[in-house]
């Protein structure tokens, strides 16, 4: 069985998420606060994410929190 951590199920979905919004990476980033070197980095999984950042993403890309630790491999193939 492959394992996959919350990282990157999270990194997985905030691509993802972009694919279904029509914002950019720059208007989400300027958006939560952050910049945009931060938002590829949570993007990529190359950094863990804050609480309040989880929040401000979804928020800004109109998800539930949840959302971006669940599995949503029938999403990505179905796109």
């Amino acid at each position: 069985m492959n394992h996959r951590d919350n990282g990157e199920i999270l990194a997985e979905n905030v691509r993802l998420a972009f694919a279904k919004t029509k914002l950019t990476r720059v208007e989400v980033a300027n958006k939560i606060g952050i910049s945009r070197a931060r938002l590829s980095a949570l993007e990529n999984h190359n950094a863990p994410i804050r609480a309040t950042e989880l929040w401000d993403l979804a928020a800004a890309l109109e998800m539930s929190p949840g959302w971006f630790f669940e599995e949503h491999i029938p999403e990505l193939t179905t796109s």
